[in-house]
This record gives C-alpha cells, sequence and structure tokens, in this order.
C-alpha cells in the first residue's frame, strides 16, 4: 500500500514539473494587427482603350499604362498642380 502512494505521488510530482518547466519555454510571440488598405485595393483601372488600359494608385496618384499587345506596363509621368 505504501509503494502505492509513493508512486501515485512521484507521477504527480513528475507532472507538476513538467507542467511548471513548460511554462517557463513557451514561445510568446504573437502577430501584429496590420491595419490600412492591402496593396491589392490601392490600385483602381480608370479606363481602357482598345489594347491599352490605365491605372491609378490611390494613395500615391501614380498612373500605369498597361499594353496588352506587348504585355508591358509604362509608368506615366505626371505633373503637379500648383
Amino acid at each position: 500500500m505504501k509503494n502505492i502512494k509513493e508512486t501515485i505521488i512521484g507521477v504527480f510530482a513528475v507532472i507538476g514539473f513538467v507542467v511548471v518547466a513548460s511554462g517557463f519555454t513557451t514561445n510568446n510571440a504573437t502577430q501584429q494587427p496590420t491595419y490600412g488598405t492591402p496593396e491589392s485595393h490601392v490600385w483602381e483601372a480608370v479606363g481602357a482603350e482598345g489594347n491599352w488600359g490605365w491605372m491609378i494608385n490611390k494613395k500615391t496618384g501614380e498612373v500605369v499604362g498597361l499594353d496588352a499587345t506587348r504585355k508591358a506596363k509604362v509608368i506615366v509621368k505626371t505633373i503637379e498642380k500648383k
């Protein structure tokens, strides 16, 4: 009877030690939330004519022309109004 008590106490002691030791070694790296507009929602198609299409970046105002026949992207320089 004394042997069973010692075995049970020993098992609980080992379980308690494992729980305490694992509490010190947990990885507390949390993912930071991102707020704002995703990059895919910044660009907006504003027009198309034939094989050409125009896109504007709503955040920066950059205008890009897309040529479907050459599969090319053309960056258009815009003039700032003062």
